[in-house]
């Protein structure tokens, strides 16, 4: 087995802070496709390798966690640098909450079922509650 090239796990460890900039939680696969969209022409990346950067940057820094399994997110921070307020955390992890159900509730009518469909906008409407709820936090 080749050994780990450092330079390699440097670029990934770089192109995934800068995905992960925007504090919105990403899939490994969406940090993967991004590494490797943006590595040069030619240069070929091992998802270890991008999973090992992920994990360490949880694991070895206080800057980025994994707020559910498979996904990575940059802890927000307040204006001032502090870490963020109880308040600002629970309003971020409902701006998340709100994102992911948009992202679910983003269907193809074909492959969906009638009763799938109605579930689906059940979330909607539960997304579009906790929206309304969060402006009342920020």
């Amino acid at each position: 087995m080749p050994p780990i090239n450092s330079s390699l796990s440097r670029q990934s460890s770089t192109l995934i802070k800068q995905l992960l900039a925007d504090e919105a939680p990403h899939s490994t696969s969406e940090c993967a496709r991004y590494v490797r969209d943006n590595l040069p022409e030619g240069v070929t990346i091992s998802q270890g390798i991008i999973s090992t950067t992920l994990h360490a940057l949880v694991y070895n820094t206080r800057d980025y966690f994994s707020p559910n399994r498979g996904f990575y997110q940059k802890k927000p921070a307040n204006e001032n640098g502090q870490p963020p307020t109880p308040t600002q955390r629970a309003a971020h992890l409902l701006k998340s909450t709100v994102q992911g159900l948009d992202e679910i509730c983003t269907i193809n009518l074909r492959q969906v079922s009638s009763d799938e469909l109605e579930q689906l906008k059940k979330l909607q409407q539960i997304a579009a509650y906790l929206e309304e709820r969060l402006g009342e936090l920020q």
